[in-house]
């Protein structure tokens, strides 16, 4: 049983995505709560993490 799951997974892990637009509503909720990390040209790097309020820590 388990190696039929992991042939399964592994099977749609080889798929491609299907991509299409997103609405604000569905950008908002996969965005919320996630942390992100950044690198920028100039050298400087960090972590954050977006709140349902639209606030940033980071």
């Amino acid at each position: 049983m388990l190696r039929s799951v992991a042939c399964l997974v592994g099977l749609l892990a080889a798929l491609p995505a299907m991509a299409g637009e997103m609405s604000a509503e569905e950008a908002r909720r996969f965005v919320i709560g996630k942390t992100f990390s950044y690198n920028c040209f100039e050298g400087p790097r960090g972590q954050g993490r977006v709140h349902a309020d639209g606030s940033v820590v980071g």
